[in-house]
C-alpha cells in the first residue's frame, strides 16, 4: 500500500524533493500530481476498445460515474510512472509492463482548493485478468472507440467524469494514431 503523503510539485512540473503533503495540507498555492492510465485493446473489427472504470458509490468525487481505467495521486518519492503502475495494480489488478506504458502528455489542472498535474498514459491491454481490488471501482466496462468518442462529447449524459476538452483531445489524438496504424 502506498503512503498517505502526496508528492509536492513546482509550477514547472518538477517534484520538490522530500516534500510530501497530506490532503489537509493542500492550499491554493500547493501543487500535486496524479497519474492517469487508459487501457485499450484491439477489437475484432480492427478498431479499439477503451476500458472504463465505474467509480464506487461511496467515493467522494463523481460516485457512480465512468472514468479513467486507473488513476491516483503520486505519492511522496514516486515518479508519475511509479504511481501509474501502482494504481493499475491496486484498482484493477493489472501488472503493467513498463516497456509498454506510453506517456502521452501532462496537463496542469486548477482545482478549487489546490492545483495538480495530470500525467497521462496509455497501455495496450493483453487480456490479463482484471480484478477490482481496492474498492474504488464498482464495475469495469470496455467501450468501442466510436462509443467513447460520443461519450466525451456529452459526458454528463453518459455519466462520464468530465475532463477538460484539451485532456480528451490529447487522449483521442493518441487513440486515433493507434487506429490509423492498425
Amino acid at each position: 500500500m502506498h503512503n498517505d503523503l502526496w508528492q509536492s510539485y513546482r509550477p514547472n512540473g518538477v517534484p520538490k524533493q522530500g516534500e510530501g503533503l497530506t490532503r489537509k495540507d493542500l492550499t491554493k498555492d500547493t501543487i500535486v500530481a496524479a497519474a492517469h492510465v487508459w487501457l485499450w485493446r484491439r477489437s475484432s473489427d480492427g478498431g479499439c476498445d477503451i476500458l472504463l472504470q465505474r467509480r464506487a458509490d461511496q467515493v467522494k468525487n463523481w460516485p457512480g460515474y465512468w472514468d479513467i481505467s486507473a488513476a491516483g495521486h503520486v505519492s511522496l518519492g514516486e515518479t508519475p510512472l511509479d504511481a501509474a503502475l501502482r494504481e493499475a495494480q491496486e484498482e484493477i489488478g493489472v501488472t503493467l509492463d513498463t516497456s509498454r506504458v506510453k506517456f502521452i502528455g501532462s496537463l496542469p489542472k486548477r482545482k478549487s482548493a489546490y492545483s495538480e498535474f495530470h500525467f497521462i498514459y496509455t497501455y495496450e491491454y493483453n487480456d490479463e485478468p482484471l480484478d477490482m481490488v481496492d474498492g474504488e471501482a464498482a464495475a469495469l466496462r470496455w467501450v468501442p472507440y466510436d462509443t467513447f468518442r460520443q461519450m466525451i462529447e456529452r459526458p454528463e449524459d453518459a455519466m462520464l467524469v468530465p475532463h477538460r476538452p484539451l485532456y480528451f483531445a490529447l487522449l483521442m489524438e493518441e487513440l486515433g494514431r493507434i487506429l490509423r496504424e492498425s
